[in-house]
Formats: C-alpha cells, sequence, structure tokens
C-alpha cells in the first residue's frame, strides 16, 4: 500500500501530508500510519500519524513520526528525540540521492 492508502485509512486528517510524501518513494525505505485499531502496540500512539523509516549516512537509522505540519519527531538510537517542521523533512527528502529503479520509465 501506498503512503496515501495508508493514511487514508487509517489517520484520514493527515491525507494531505502523506500526498506529499508518495513523490519520496524510492527514498522511504517503509512507513505505516495509524492509529491501527485493534493493533496489539500502536506505536504512534492514539493519535492520528504517519511514521516514516529512513536510512540517514552511515546507515544510522531514523524513524520519523508526523503528528501534523508542525508537529513531526525524528527518533534515532544515538539521540533524544528532536522536532522536525514537515517542510524540513521535504527538504530532507528532496536531497537524498535516489536509487537507480527510481528513474525506469
Amino acid at each position: 500500500m501506498s503512503c496515501t492508502e495508508l493514511t487514508a485509512k487509517y489517520a484520514p486528517d493527515l491525507l494531505h501530508l502523506a500526498e506529499q510524501l508518495d513523490a519520496f518513494d524510492a527514498v522511504i525505505p517503509s512507513w505505516a500510519a495509524g492509529p491501527v485499531p485493534d493493533a496489539e502496540t500502536n506505536p504512534g500512539g492514539t493519535e492520528p500519524h504517519i511514521l516514516l523509516e529512513l536510512f540517514e549516512d552511515r546507515g544510522i537509522e531514523a524513524i520519523v513520526m508526523i503528528y501534523g505540519e508542525e508537529s513531526c519527531f525524528v527518533h534515532t538510537r544515538h539521540a533524544a528525540p528532536y522536532p522536525i517542521t514537515f517542510q524540513g523533512l521535504i527538504k530532507y527528502l528532496e536531497q537524498l540521492p535516489k536509487p537507480i529503479y527510481a528513474f525506469v520509465d
């Protein structure tokens, strides 16, 4: 499922943000949206959210929790969570190198 499809199902209030993220499918290894009803765990809590898994330089995994345009947080194993705006996240995604399959017609 695309980020837009997952968000439409589980966090429809954030659909306008998910639509912008679909353009970066090639550089986002995985995503989720929630909260998922009847799930054993909801990493983003009960508030509607989009979760992105990213890999920074040197293979450091980053999880980005998106709750709104001004309410996004980056989580890594090596630092305390820190805020980023949605537009800051988009700028970050724009500068990531795309894999070769992103250029296939």
